[in-house]
């Protein structure tokens, strides 16, 4: 794809590696007029390099490259007909093409040869779904200023693609649930920078390959692709619960429950040397985890993630936005496919060792018969650095009604643990993605008890003491990533239980 010298200046002999990207995408939403949605994918023939591009409401695509043969970028737009077809020139290429259902496909001719180009597509649902769409912005830099644009998948996948005088390229890579990214480009350019869940704007910092911050970034979403209804009903869609892992009793123990008619894929890892870095010299670095189904039967177990279905659980990990694991890393990861029921997960320190790590549980598969409807982490509560901090996020286009609890004294019922070990007056707090405490609690019954007591017995979680110390908060919450502080009223330490459920 012979591309005109005036779309791109360049530097010397810059070489500009765009979008390593191998598919296209189509997103649910496109009907037999509207093509609405992004795509990426590659060309080959006279030339071969990579594509990028974004249809919109009203069937007009724009489209981003690089030609590897050339070495040249490319921007241009154009017009998609009703019957999926578009034609016109991008660079000196005529290129002519049509979407057929998932599926983009085309060829080009120029004075040099010709190519093809063709791609599948993908849904919007994923643990990314209520941030798909396009963010169009600028990056103020010490080498000038440069336009951006990002799209955001459903999967977790995220593109960049920029522009200035002097320069232009693009990268691809990977955005989690709580919206936070970084993107490196082939220059060795890095942005970093987060996803607003609430008010979908971006913004960040651009970093030079030695590490030198050159500037900001600032986007605001232009365009959003809204889930079918079958695929926008809201849900929690994962756990991370961070806390200290001990032996015998003080063990991290984790439960969820899917609810539906239809097994879910569900990626669980214990995570230590990830975190390391966080908590230098205090953390579990070598931990393990045990899969229990709801007959009590062990179904599943690890000890080093690595040992088994390493491409499947990488895969995994780049699909939920869960932590990419280490390649040679002694964190343990288990990938299954679960029938509906309760599920609990076991996760101590081989040989004994102790230390804090890190329980996630992350819906993979997104089916439209089953959800994620309650999660769960029992730990033992320190000080400072050993709180219990849980984190879960509420996906689809909707608000989420959801109970939250932090359980003390009520483990220590008969058949519980011991009374002495118990968190007594444990105390959580609500923060959301902006970092900011959205609501907190002490003892659950100074406010809302009535309708507090009413969601414990519809939800099947523990039914608190009256008048007991134990922490609850009832709250509706809108999509996005939220954590929960569980801590000890004045430095108070022992094991305590947060409790997650939804409840619409």
């Amino acid at each position: 794809m012979k591309l005109a010298k005036t779309l791109m200046p360049r530097v010397g002999n810059l070489r500009i590696l765009f979008l390593c990207v191998i598919q296209a995408y189509l997103f649910s939403n496109a009907t037999a007029s509207s093509y609405e949605g992004i795509y990426s994918g590659t060309f080959s023939g006279s030339s071969e390099g990579h594509f990028f591009s974004l249809v919109d409401e009203n069937n007009l695509m724009t489209v981003w490259g690089y030609d590897e043969t050339w070495d040249e970028g490319f921007a241009s737009e154009l017009e998609v007909g009703d019957d999926g077809s578009f034609s016109g020139i991008v660079g000196e290429t005529f290129v002519t093409g049509s979407f057929s259902g998932s599926t983009a496909y085309g060829s080009g001719v120029s004075q040099y040869g010709t190519l093809i180009f063709s791609g599948s597509g993908v849904s919007l649902a994923g643990a990314t779904s209520s941030l798909v769409g396009q963010y169009s912005g600028v990056a103020d830099t010490v080498l000038g200023t440069y336009d951006l644009t990002i799209s955001v998948s459903g999967a977790g996948e995220i593109w960049i693609y920029f522009s200035g005088a002097f320069y232009e390229n693009g990268a691809q890579g990977e955005i989690l649930s709580s919206g936070d990214f970084t993107l490196v480009d082939s220059e060795g350019f890095r942005f970093v920078g987060n996803l607003d869940l609430v008010d979908f704007t971006i913004v960040g910092d651009v970093f030079g390959g030695d590490g030198t911050q050159l500037g900001t970034i600032n986007l605001d979403q232009v365009n959003s692709f809204a889930l079918s209804d079958s695929e926008k009903t809201p849900e929690l869609v994962n756990i991370a619960t961070r806390g200290r892992v001990g032996v015998e009793n003080d063990i991290m123990i984790a439960g969820f429950v899917i609810e539906g008619n239809e097994d879910m894929d569900v990626l669980i890892q214990a995570v230590g040397e990830e975190i390391d870095s966080q908590l230098p010299g205090q953390t579990l670095l070598n931990p393990a985890i045990v899969l229990i189904d709801p007959e009590g039967d062990v179904i599943g177990e690890n000890d080093d993630w690595g040992a088994s279905e390493v491409s499947l659980k990488r895969e995994a990990m780049g699909n939920s936005g869960s932590y990419s694991l280490f390649e040679e890393s002694k964190s343990s990861a288990l990938l299954e496919s679960l029938s509906p029921g309760a599920y609990t997960v076991l996760v101590f320190g081989v040989g004994e060792e102790e230390g804090i790590a890190l329980i996630e549980v992350y819906n993979v598969s997104n089916p439209a018969g089953a959800a994620l409807v309650n999660i769960s982490t029992r730990a033992k509560v320190g000080d400072v650095d050993d709180i219990v901090i849980g984190g879960f996020v509420v996906a689809g286009n909707e608000s989420k009604t959801v109970l939250i609890q932090g359980v003390g004294n009520e483990l220590a019922a008969p058949g519980g643990i011991d009374g002495e070990s118990v968190l007594g007056d444990p105390h959580i707090a609500l923060v959301n993605s902006s970092g900011n405490v959205i609501e907190s609690n002490d003892d659950w019954h100074s406010e809302d008890k009535a309708a507090k007591k009413q969601a414990m017995e519809a939800a099947g979680s523990y039914v608190l003491e009256d008048t007991g110390s134990s922490a609850g908060i009832l709250t509706e919450l809108e999509p996005g990533a939220y954590t929960v502080l569980l801590s000890g009223v004045n430095g108070e330490q022992g094991i305590s239980l947060v409790e997650i459920y939804e409840l619409d």
